[in-house]
This record gives structure tokens, sequence and C-alpha cells, in this order.
């Protein structure tokens, strides 16, 4: 009987300690995950930055950017849903659309189906692009940045990213642990 209870303890004892590097290997794997996540959404970001802010050459730059500037914009005004709104953007967006101002309130007003008036904000944001949208009265807004977006993708995305992290790890590392 006394040896049932050691054999017993001793299982006890290699069952817990093997639980225990269990749990440890899934934390540093876990933190592996991260790792590799947070380095995707690094390099992710730099290029979107080489993109908004150099582009291929200033014609594709102007033409493909200054499109997406629109759209964000636009659908600001859809959500803020006024007449009058501020608009916040970083300088080199506040002066694009400062030499443009007419002709993107006349097309946003066409498209939304009502007049929008855009007044701009004094204070640039440090953003890679992308606004910030006002009520006038400044009781409600719209952040429509492309690091906004940028997060919300990469939240939207992060289990199907962790899953196919998961799944190169476990093919190099193999076993069950994962």
């Amino acid at each position: 009987m006394n040896l049932v209870i050691q054999n017993g303890s001793k299982f006890l004892k290699d069952f817990c300690s093997l639980r225990k590097i269990s749990l440890e290997i899934k934390r540093e794997l876990f933190r592996v995950k991260n790792e590799i996540f947070n380095e995707i959404a690094k390099r992710a970001k730099i290029q979107i930055e080489k993109l908004v802010r150099f582009g291929n050459s200033e014609e594709l730059k102007s033409q493909y950017y200054n499109q997406i500037f629109y759209n964000l914009l636009k659908e600001a005004c859809r959500a803020i849903g006024e007449s009058e709104v501020i608009v916040q953007a970083n300088e080199r967006d506040l002066e694009w659309l400062s030499a443009n101002k007419s002709r993107v309130e006349l097309r946003i007003s066409e498209d939304l189906g009502f007049i929008i008036k855009i007044h701009l904000h004094d204070r640039p944001i440090n953003s890679i692009g992308g606004v910030i949208v006002y009520s006038k009265d400044m009781r409600k807004y719209y952040v429509n940045t492309i690091e906004s977006r940028f997060i919300s993708v990469m939240e939207k995305y992060r289990n199907t990213i962790g899953l196919m992290i998961k799944s190169v790890l476990k093919k190099y590392l193999g076993g069950e642990l994962l």
C-alpha cells in the first residue's frame, strides 16, 4: 500500500511538473506570436507610410493618395451628417485641402446629396494621413486617419494572423503544445 501511495505521489509530482512546463511553453509561444504579430504590424505600417509620404512618384502619390484622402474625408462627413464641418489633418493634407476646398466641397456635396461647408482646423494633427472631422459645435467627431484604419484592420485580422503564425510555428517546432 505504501508503494502505491509513493508511486501515486511521484506520478502527481511528475504530472504537476509537466503541466507547469507545458504552461511555460504556452506562455513563451504566446509571447513569440505577439512579437511576430507586432513585427508584421510594424513593417506594414512602414510600407503604408512610404506609399503615403513618398509614393513611387509625385504624380502617382498625388493621384492615388488624394483619392484616398477624399474618400476618408467624405466618409467622415457622412458620419457627422451635418452641413458644416471642421476638418483637422496633417500639414500636407491641410495645404492640399485649402488649395482645393471649393472643388472638394462641391464634389462631397454631390456625392452625399446635401451641401457641405468645410472649415479648416488651425492645428494640424500628427498623422500619416487622413482626417478628424468635427461638427461645427465640436460635439461630434469622427476619426478617419490612416493610423486608425490600420489599427482597425490589424485588430480585425489579429486572430487570423495569429492562427497563421501558430501554423508556421507548429510546422517548424512540431508537437501539440501549440
